[in-house]
């Protein structure tokens, strides 16, 4: 069963025109977390903001998001952490992109 979010034109839409609505919709994320290490201090993204916003759109238009490798480096309290997740357009499994993503981490 198709839901009404997911069909454009009276056809399913492709992941490439799902992503694009969901980029429509998802304008801008404003930080919302102060991190603060040493001498250091940024504003940040939380990622449980990302997860609350984005996971609703992915919801709606049907796309599935998985991590499929992951390497993790450390240099002294910095964590530095490379991920591909794989999104697949649910009502055409054989529809898939690769993503890549990094992020750097304070731990102490």
């Amino acid at each position: 069963m198709q839901g009404m979010y997911a069909v454009m034109g009276g056809r399913s839409m492709t992941i490439y025109e799902k992503i694009l609505a969901i980029m429509s919709e998802v304008r801008y994320l404003n930080k919302d977390d102060n991190v603060s290490f040493g001498t250091t201090k940024y504003k940040a993204l939380s990622e449980e903001k990302v997860t609350e916003i984005m996971r609703d759109k992915l919801v709606k238009y049907k796309l599935v998001v998985y991590p499929v490798h992951q390497t993790a480096t450390r240099n002294g309290q910095i964590t530095h952490v490379d991920v591909e997740y794989e999104m697949v357009n649910a009502e055409n499994p054989e529809e898939r992109i690769t993503i890549a993503s990094c992020g750097d981490g304070a731990d102490s």
